[in-house]
């Protein structure tokens, strides 16, 4: 994130792979649904079922980071769900940030009834100068198809 108000969706890019070879996608994640690929169709005789992606209830953002706990955050770092699907969004409240500060997010992902896994993420909220360096052009930069969201 930018030290700025910033959004970012947890794309629904979640894939299910083959352990051995993790090119052949079994799965992908749409709307609800666990689509299987035409190679799951072709190779396993599997059909698309029910899948979903959500925040972890009680615990979608901890903060495990010395000196960075959730009082720190100023209530600034919020998860939740919106027509683009789930978000972790940063409401900075105009000041800069001096340092660098870091949250996990915690995800349940279920997989029809075949399996369900719990995952976490790592949310970076720069500080004001690291985004400048990271951003010059500020949000547009951000959001330019060139560079790669990486925080």
């Amino acid at each position: 994130f930018k030290n700025e108000t910033d959004i970012t969706h947890i794309a629904n890019d979640f894939k299910v792979v083959e352990r051995e070879n993790e090119k052949n996608v079994i799965y992908v994640f749409e709307k609800g649904q666990m689509i299987a690929t035409e190679y799951a169709k072709t190779a396993y005789g599997l059909k698309d079922i029910e899948g979903s992606v959500t925040f972890t209830e009680g615990k979608a953002l901890s903060y495990p980071y010395k000196d960075n706990s959730k009082e720190s955050f100023g209530g600034c770092l919020t998860t939740g769900s919106d027509n683009e699907g789930l978000f972790v969004s940063w409401a900075n409240l105009g000041t800069d940030l001096l340092v660098d500060k870091y949250a996990q997010y915690n995800l349940t992902v279920k997989i029809g009834d075949l399996y369900t896994l719990t995952l976490s993420g790592k949310v970076t909220v720069l500080s004001t100068a690291n985004t400048k360096d990271k951003w010059p052009g500020g949000l547009a930069d951000k959001n330019s198809p060139a560079v790669p969201p990486t925080e």
